[in-house]
């Protein structure tokens, strides 16, 4: 596998991290019917950073350097 398609990879999979812990925090507030507001933003802040991180990771494409 080359570099380029490796960094893809990763770059999707830390984006899907942020989804999934993003709507893990939500959805488990909502069942344990809890609102904690450290819970939430933990996994706001989590979910950014994951997604800010795989957003960059995913290389550009070579028509879109131009």
């Amino acid at each position: 596998m080359r570099h380029r398609d490796r960094r893809k990879e990763i770059g999707k999979a830390l984006v899907d991290i942020g989804k999934y812990s993003f709507t893990a925090g939500i959805i488990g507030s909502i069942i344990t019917e809890k609102w904690s507001p450290a819970v939430i933003a933990m996994c706001a802040v989590i979910s950014i950073i994951a997604f800010i991180i795989g957003f960059y990771t995913i290389p550009q494409n070579k028509e879109d350097k131009l």
